[in-house]
């Protein structure tokens, strides 16, 4: 984890990454090398990542086979698009994975299983489960979500003069706020339209107006964490230095940044400090999109950039409503920020609390480490028990094994394909990790103390000439 600016190793700077826990963010410079193989034909694609809609993720495939994951975020109409590049005159190097963990099977028990679950996708695609989502369903869901700030402002309207009252309708936008994150996350996955613009610009009115957030801050981040799923120095979702450490690897790149004090106060803490952590998880975000906007200005991808003024638009909308909702509060001036404090740290909360559970103490993968697709996203991932509070609270990122698979699969439809991929993983002996979100919450805690336990005294070692005090 960082900041967006570049680490200068201060203790001042040290600091100040204590209020994010994204990576910093690193510019395509518009001169890498980019060669990816799609149905085993290579393609040079550098002159596009300028313009790729989703980002420079697109460079992590380099020298790499992107066909399964080519596969699994893109519509029919991206082949017609990729076949507009003339076939690169000499193959790359490639040994049919994608970036990230060897295998514990074979090659061949590996290209068994890409083989089965590459003919469940297209059966599933042939369902029609795959980029098309319920109407009715998801105009329901819309409606009911965006209901949720009109019950709170209601709820201040009819009991303008209620000591408490105020304290319920904070509770409630928090909830919102992780209510339309879900949904905004649906329809930034292209979910729900066939015509990708529309979905764009249903998310950018859900998160940017609802919640707070940068679609585009989301965007360029999500995919790069769906490519990379928990590959080191690649996912920045697990990049959270030096606040947690999500692995024994991460004790180089805790002395590498060079922050003693900072990393002897925390690590050895992590497992403490984690719950009440995750109430300022909306407000970090929310943070992050601002500074990302800072920059946007000069981004390389020109897909991206173009969508600024529609950022800072809607971001201005966000906190115009927010604003008129604190001033409806009893006291404004008192219980105002009150309301907002209390909404973020709701929010926060209920976000992180299944944000943190799916990925985090999973396997981790070094960016040497080969894995096909099913397996990088397989190992890597753990599902919430389901039922129906939890199908709701969770947005159906309790589905996430299945999410991750198949990410442009509705949210009503990963539950009828759940014993599908049960049995694919039972059929060539890959892990299906799923429990309760109390169980698997505690797992989480007692994870990231076994890594400070594990680190710590090599820490201390390195920095021996800091007083940890």
């Amino acid at each position: 984890m960082g900041p967006i600016t570049d680490q200068t190793g201060s203790e001042q700077d040290a600091l100040e990454t204590l209020s994010d826990i994204t990576s910093p963010i690193k510019l395509a410079s518009g001169n890498e090398p980019c060669m990816i193989t799609v149905n085993e034909q290579t393609y040079d694609m550098r002159n596009w990542v300028s313009s790729h809609p989703g980002g420079d993720i697109i460079l992590q495939y380099h020298d790499k086979d992107a066909t399964a994951v080519f596969a699994a975020f893109h519509s029919k109409e991206a082949y017609d698009v990729l076949r507009r590049f003339s076939p690169a005159d000499t193959p790359t190097q490639m040994d049919g994975h994608a970036p990230a963990p060897k295998a514990a099977s074979n090659s061949a028990a590996s290209a068994t299983a890409a083989a089965d679950f590459e003919t469940l996708r297209q059966e599933l695609d042939a369902e029609g489960l795959l980029g098309k989502g319920d109407p009715m369903w998801y105009a329901m869901k819309t409606v009911t979500t965006v209901l949720l700030p009109v019950v709170a402002w209601a709820l201040l309207a009819l009991f303008p003069s209620s000591s408490w009252i105020w304290l319920l309708s904070a509770t409630i936008v928090g909830l919102f706020y992780q209510q339309v994150g879900w949904l905004a996350h649906e329809f930034g996955h292209h979910q729900v339209f066939q015509r990708r613009w529309m979905n764009t610009w249903a998310a950018m009115f859900l998160v940017n107006i609802g919640a707070g957030y940068s679609l585009t801050w989301w965007k360029d981040r999500h995919n790069k964490h769906h490519g990379a799923s928990n590959v080191l120095e690649e996912d920045p979702d697990i990049d959270n230095l030096p606040v947690f450490a999500w692995d024994e690897r991460d004790l180089d790149r805790l002395v590498a940044l060079n922050q003693p004090k900072v990393s002897l106060r925390t690590i050895p803490y992590q497992a403490w400090y984690f719950l009440p952590f995750l109430t300022t998880l909306h407000a970090i975000w929310a943070l992050q999109s601002i500074r990302f906007l800072r920059i946007l200005p000069s981004y390389k991808n020109r897909h991206i950039r173009h969508y600024l003024k529609a950022e800072l638009i809607t971001l201005t909308l966000h906190y115009a409503w927010l604003i008129y909702l604190m001033f409806k509060t009893p006291m404004p001036l008192i219980t105002g920020p009150l309301f907002f404090i209390l909404a973020e740290m709701v929010g926060g909360f209920c976000l992180g609390i299944i944000v943190f559970f799916n990925h985090y103490p999973q396997q981790h993968f070094s960016t040497d480490q080969q894995l096909t697709f099913l397996e990088m996203q397989v190992l890597s991932t753990r599902n919430i028990a389901p039922g129906v509070f939890m199908d709701w609270f969770t947005g159906g990122i309790s589905y996430q094994i299945e999410h991750h698979l198949f990410p442009t699969m509705g949210r009503n439809y990963l539950p009828l394909v759940r014993d599908r991929v049960r049995a694919l993983c039972k059929k060539h002996g890959l892990p299906y990790a799923e429990e309760p979100l109390i169980s698997g919450t505690h797992r989480t805690i007692s994870y990231l103390d076994g890594v400070a336990k594990a680190i710590i005294p090599s820490l201390q070692e390195r920095f021996a000439h800091v007083k940890s005090h």
